[in-house]
């Protein structure tokens, strides 16, 4: 997994790492494991940054480090639930 973040750019690697890390942060306030790959507890994430006024591009690299460090065959923001979820974060 390592070596798959690390073929990324430094920026976008430090840019996932401060994400994932705040996804982490937010696991453990609510008791979570971030490793454990649970789609409604994602949606919920993004939605508490959402409504602290991030940016829809904001929003869009936190579910693109959370996606890198899941690593899943296909993506999971090519869930249905995610992608509709993003396209409503978008208006």
């Amino acid at each position: 997994m390592d070596v798959i973040l690390e073929a990324r750019r430094p920026s976008t690697r430090k840019a996932y790492s401060d994400k994932w890390k705040r996804f982490c942060a937010w696991n453990q306030a609510h008791s979570l494991d971030p490793l454990v790959l649970n789609i409604p507890q994602i949606l919920q994430y993004l939605t508490e940054m959402l409504e602290k006024d991030l940016s829809f591009s904001s929003i869009k690299i936190h579910a693109s480090a959370i996606s890198a460090h899941y690593n899943t065959d296909p993506p999971i923001f090519s869930n249905p639930l995610l992608k509709q979820y993003l396209r409503g974060a978008k208006t």
